[in-house]
């Protein structure tokens, strides 16, 4: 299996909630290279979906903030997060609660609820860094709370007693709500997955690491994702099944910052079935398959033999490569299209099997349909494999016709170019050289052998397949050109060089070979 992950937060039109979820312990790493952690994950603002945020950065943060103090060069940062189960967490740092920054030693602290009278909660004997931490107990949204904290190690020879004044506030509750996929995918091809993440108390956005597993194995995760106070984004996971079955998937939240009320709505969960490639089903009746191999080179050479100053051109096309076309034809209306399924034997033994996933509906092309006239077409492309559906038709009673055309082709290999010159004056000679090549597709290139065949299934809206399953014979290409030549030509405009006119060669070496069969 292979996975890739992207991860969107996706902040919500209207007002969400807030993402604290709090996991313990560290996510098991996927073990396979394949399955690898991706870092960061790309966050879209809400007011500009084209525009990528890195997860490290926040698309936004209106939750609450911690209260801050300071006494000569020391700070202080309080806050009081007040969980779901009642319990109030109040935390106090030298530096940043969010960054983990803790300069110096708080050494005391002292706690007084405004709304209580008596002497302060004390706590005394502290060591340890420039972060403290407690819990208290009946609480409520609003009650304010004073920490006096005593700092050693900020400022020489001094203890530094700094005070801030904070309000309880409900701590994040973050929750998976959703997890969205589709119900059937073929294997080996990606698929995405998306998972809604919500805030649900709305006072403080949380930090948490958005995880996908398969079949309860851990795959893939985005760390550190951001989720604002009431807010909700979306986690997008792309991932490849290998197996044929059913597969549980499910995304769950770890590590959640600063903590959360609920870990029990951490994660959810949906499955899907992945199936294998169609290659049977209701035979298309008429059309006509095309293959060609091509391993050889064509060169193309002027060159003056004669003249007073030598003058040479070679120009070399080198292909290695094949092609394989089916265009397939049946009289109904193609009720949707989910896939075209595709695999070739060679002389009887299966070189490639592949599944081109639905690119677009080709709406640019002049798609409609007025409940009695249609027309529609659909695109689908993979490496080397492109295909093109369209079914039109009348539903009219009185003149009633329908066509649906399949347009398959696979294709792979090399184009090489070559060109090598030699271009002599009076004053000197001049050579120039170039070499490119393109590449098309990926899998077995060449020999197509003595015979091709190609299976293909489309599989449509409801499910149905319509297939071609045919055998070609391939020959030799008997009319393919051999060595040509021709006399001086003569170009009309000026004297090349002092020479008038130069000859040129043609020459195929390799071989062309072909097949093609129409059927009924």
């Amino acid at each position: 299996m292979r996975a890739t992950k992207h991860v969107l937060a996706l902040p919500a039109a209207v007002a969400t909630i807030v993402l604290l979820a709090a996991c313990a312990g560290e996510i098991p790493m996927p073990t396979t290279p394949t399955a690898a952690r991706v870092q960061g994950g790309v966050a879209f603002n809400a007011t500009s979906a084209r525009k990528h945020i890195p997860n490290a950065k926040k698309y936004r943060d209106k939750g609450a903030k911690p209260a801050k103090g300071r006494a000569g060069s020391a700070t202080l940062e309080v806050r009081a997060l007040l969980g779901n189960t009642g319990v109030v967490k109040l935390e106090a740092s030298t530096g940043s609660l969010e960054a983990g920054t803790n300069p110096g030693t708080i050494v005391k602290v002292e706690v007084r609820i405004r709304a209580r009278k008596g002497p302060p909660l004390t706590y005394t004997k502290l060591s340890g860094d420039g972060y403290w931490t407690t819990t208290l107990l009946g609480l409520a949204p609003g009650d304010l709370i004073e920490v006096q904290a005593y700092i050693r190690g900020i400022d020489p020879k001094r203890t530094d007693v700094v005070t801030v004044v904070t309000s309880v506030k409900r701590g994040p509750d973050v929750a998976v709500m959703s997890v969205t996929g589709p119900d059937q995918w073929p294997p080996n091809m990606a698929v995405s997955f998306s998972a809604s993440v919500a805030e649900l108390n709305g006072g403080i956005g949380a930090r948490a690491d958005c995880v996908l597993s398969v079949d309860d194995a851990v795959v893939d995760y985005a760390s550190g994702i951001w989720v604002d106070a009431g807010d909700n984004v979306n986690c997008l996971f792309t991932y490849a099944f290998a197996a044929v079955g059913v597969h549980n998937v499910r995304v769950f939240l770890a590590n959640v910052i600063p903590g959360d009320g609920n870990t029990a709505n951490n994660s959810a969960s949906t499955s899907i079935t992945i199936v294998a490639p169609v290659l049977d089903g209701t035979n298309v009746p008429s059309g006509n398959l095309y293959a060609r191999e091509r391993d050889l080179t064509q060169r193309y050479r002027e060159y003056d033999s004669d003249g007073p100053v030598p003058f040479e051109k070679i120009n070399d096309t080198k292909y290695a490569m094949s092609f394989v076309f089916v265009r397939a034809q049946e009289q109904i209306e193609l009720q949707g299209l989910q896939r075209v399924d595709l695999a070739i034997d060679v002389d009887g033994v299966r070189v490639y099997t592949g599944t081109l996933p639905l690119e677009t509906d080709r709406g640019d092309d002049g798609n409609w349909d007025d409940n009695i006239h249609f027309s529609r077409c659909w695109h689908l492309v993979d490496s080397g494999n492109n295909a093109d559906v369209c079914t039109s038709g009348s539903r009219d009673p009185e003149n009633y016709h329908t066509s649906t055309v399949y347009e398959i082709q696979r294709q792979s290999g090399t184009v090489t170019y070559f060109a090598d010159g030699l271009d002599c004056t009076a004053s000197g000679c001049g050579t120039y050289l170039s070499n490119s090549m393109d590449v098309y597709g990926t899998g077995i290139t060449l020999p197509l052998g003595n015979s091709v065949r190609l299976v293909t299934s489309v599989v449509d809206g409801l499910l149905q397949s319509h297939t071609v399953d045919k055998t070609l014979t391939m020959f030799d290409d008997v009319a393919a050109p051999g060595p040509q030549s021709g006399p001086s030509w003569c170009p009309p405009y000026a004297d090349r060089n002092g020479q008038p006119c130069y000859e040129w060669s043609y020459l195929t070496i390799g071989r062309n070979r072909l097949g093609n069969l129409t059927w009924p």
